[in-house]
């Protein structure tokens, strides 16, 4: 039901209606990875970089795996290059430089291995 609505608040020029509606959606079931994930692209289209990052941030708490971190991350760049403040990027380096880590550490482990 959500994406048809999506399409039509978009195509109508009521993408802020859309982003309203997955907003709730979201609200009322959290734990629904999907509707996070399309919310956190409408924020991407909307400019909305601060709510980007928030939700970025309680995905990476909710769901597994590194990449709603990096997610955040980026919401975080995207911010400071669009005018916020420079020094939050000291908080996508803090998310991100673990995630280098241990990548790093898995690759060369895997190099090792051969």
């Amino acid at each position: 039901v959500l994406q048809p609505l999506r399409l039509v608040f978009t195509m109508s020029g009521n993408s802020d209606e859309a982003v309203d509606l997955y907003e709730k959606a979201q609200k009322q079931n959290s734990q629904n990875e999907d509707v996070s994930r399309e919310l956190y692209s409408m924020y991407i289209g909307e400019q909305l970089f601060a709510k980007q990052q928030r939700l970025g941030m309680s995905m990476s708490k909710t769901f597994s795996g590194k990449k709603y971190e990096f997610w955040t991350a980026l919401a975080i760049l995207l911010s400071v290059r669009n005018g916020a403040n420079e020094r939050i990027l000291m908080i996508a380096e803090r998310i991100l430089l673990p995630i280098l880590e241990d990548e790093q550490q898995r690759h060369c482990g895997a190099h090792a291995h051969r």
